[in-house]
């Protein structure tokens, strides 16, 4: 297993368990009538892309969408065959209600990643640990190991990547509960449907993106608070001097972030419009860079959408 497959196993679970209480406290602010950037947004695009429709019915339909694309994302074999009711009520909209049981054998799925076929591929899921701790191990076609930990939490929101792509054929993996110390056996995984998708040079490691929240202009992404600072995984495939191309808005305030990649730091003021900023140049690509939204540039109610993140290299002149 390479360095930078190490470090999106590494790091992106630490990052996720974040945005998922995120999903968790967005339902609970609605339910309670206060309102959050996310259910502003979703309100607002509901409304202009659907204006012959009431916004209840066009989010259902929406949902009923994704549930069905992640249906249609994975066809699973022998050892997780057996589907149980989801056990997060929270997640069931985003999720559906089909998830899969992982016991004491091995796993086997047949993944259908969406986007442009690539070198590299990432997939996740929502996973909850029926009795103690575990390891999720995953195995590839193509020999390739990622482990992750799967802690006393309600439940963990996993991602793998960047995995690369067999050369050609199917993308086959093999899904294994271990205990916590790495031997066999490990205890019952409950997972929801796996969510893969193809990875391009330079792109992002994300959380999964059925729990990306709404935001402006109709996309989706992830809110960051102000103080915060959080690691992504790159995809490889941008070598030498480049730039950071990040996609993002503000909520409620400017907010003035920074990007650091190895040793180097750029810092950009975003405001409440979806823009593209590029951050850089950087000497030199990295296999993980990191956002921090700066609190002394932000008002308390403010927060940073990112809605995608890139590497582009700078070409040389002459």
């Amino acid at each position: 297993m390479s360095t930078r497959t190490r470090a999106a196993a590494w790091f992106i679970p630490l990052m996720l368990g974040g945005v998922a209480a995120a999903v968790v406290v967005a339902a609970i602010v609605a339910r309670r009538g206060r309102s959050s950037p996310a259910i502003s947004a979703v309100a607002q695009e509901i409304a202009r892309a659907n204006p012959n429709v009431p916004p209840e019915i066009a989010a259902i339909n929406a949902q009923l969408a994704q549930i069905a694309a992640l249906r249609a994302g994975a066809i699973y074999g022998p050892g997780l065959e057996k589907t149980v009711r989801a056990p997060i009520a929270s997640l069931r909209s985003a999720l559906g209600e089909d998830w899969r049981e992982l016991g004491e054998a091995d796993g086997h799925v047949r993944l259908l990643p969406t986007g442009t076929r690539s070198a590299y591929f990432q997939v996740g899921a929502v996973v909850v640990a029926g009795k103690g701790q575990a390891r999720l191990v995953l195995r590839t076609s193509e020999h390739k190991q990622a482990t992750a930990f799967v802690g006393n939490r309600a439940f963990e929101v996993i991602n793998f990547g960047p995995l690369p792509t067999p050369t050609r054929g199917p993308i086959d993996i093999t899904l294994s509960s271990r205990t916590s110390t790495g031997e066999a056996g490990g205890p019952s995984l409950v997972m929801s449907p796996l969510q893969s998708e193809f990875r391009q040079a330079g792109e992002w490691v994300t959380p999964l993106p059925a729990l990306f929240q709404p935001g402006p202009a109709g996309s989706r992404g992830l809110y960051l608070l102000p103080g915060s600072s959080t690691r992504f995984a790159l995809t490889p495939g941008v070598r030498g001097k480049c730039v950071v191309v990040l996609e993002g808005a503000s909520s409620r305030g400017d907010v003035k972030i920074a990007v650091s990649m190895g040793r180097e730091a750029h810092s950009v003021l975003l405001r409440d419009s979806l823009t593209s900023a590029n951050l850089g140049p950087y000497a030199r690509s990295g296999g993980v860079l990191t956002v921090s939204v700066e609190p002394r540039h932000a008002k308390p109610a403010s927060s940073l959408f990112v809605s995608h993140i890139r590497l582009q290299p700078v070409l040389s002149q002459g």
